[in-house]
């Protein structure tokens, strides 16, 4: 039985004989990019690569502004891949993005704001329709992405997020338990630096033991410990910061 580690925050691990890793933050991040240069070049007449407009703001000198606009992103994220991909999710450029469009050695990018009547002295405000960017850049592309691979490697019965945003009621993880029934999905938070094995110390009638196994969800707040092989060790585990304990049922 193996784990599929599923990298949305650009921070992937390598492949081991227990878990596969595949990364696609980078490629959303790029999405995002995309549909805020799509709506600053609406209508403008001009063409430039749409993503480009905002990655290429990524300068030292423009390290605060940057971050803003990332926070914004990942405030987006949670919303993608939590229980409620509907509505429409604001995008503030700030103020120094628009002055160094305004202002830059690129005459393309300078005419933006001259085609478009930008106020290049004030943020901008981009609505990204939430529902439709979804459906065509997380249901269309990355879900499918990782049903070709769950097709291609069956031995994968759990899923993992690194990420604490995505839960089991989140809508990619009930379509991908959908098509895969026996899969599992354990919440990033309950795993070690490993991911999906996990070192603690159990009590169980004034006897503590030590051991490596994985953790399954059962219920929300209860767990099971599972060896390599997807055998039943414990069942019914509760975990309270950070430690086991046993039911006594």
């Amino acid at each position: 039985m193996r784990t599929l580690y599923i990298d949305i925050n650009n921070k992937p691990v390598q492949n081991t004989d227990e878990m596969i890793c595949v990364s696609d933050n980078e490629t959303l991040l790029n999405d995002f990019f995309y549909e805020l240069g799509c709506s600053i070049l609406s209508k403008s007449g001009i063409n430039v690569p749409k993503a480009q407009l905002i990655s290429g703001f990524n300068l030292p000198e423009n390290v605060d502004a940057y971050a803003k606009i990332i926070k914004q992103w990942e405030e987006l994220k949670a919303i993608l891949f939590g229980n409620d991909v509907e509505g429409e999710f604001n995008v503030h450029l700030p103020k120094e993005y628009m002055s160094w469009l305004g202002n830059h050695s690129n005459q393309e990018y300078r005419a933006i704001c001259r085609n478009k009547s930008y106020d290049c002295t004030k943020e901008l405000i981009v609505t990204i329709d939430v529902k439709e960017f979804y459906d065509e850049y997380v249901n269309d592309d990355f879900i499918r992405s990782l049903v070709k691979t769950l097709r291609e490697n069956n031995d994968i019965k759990q899923i993992v997020f690194n990420d604490d945003v995505v839960t089991r009621k989140s809508q990619i993880v009930k379509k991908l338990k959908k098509q895969f029934d026996d899969l599992s999905f354990i919440a990033y938070e309950n795993f070690s630096d490993h991911v999906d094995i996990l070192s603690a110390n159990t009590q169980n009638n004034n006897n503590c033991k030590s051991f490596m196994y994985a953790i399954q969800e059962v219920t929300e707040d209860y767990y099971s410990i599972i060896n390599t092989k997807g055998d039943v060790i414990l069942d019914d585990v509760a975990i309270y910061s950070n430690s086991l304990v046993l039911s006594n049922n």
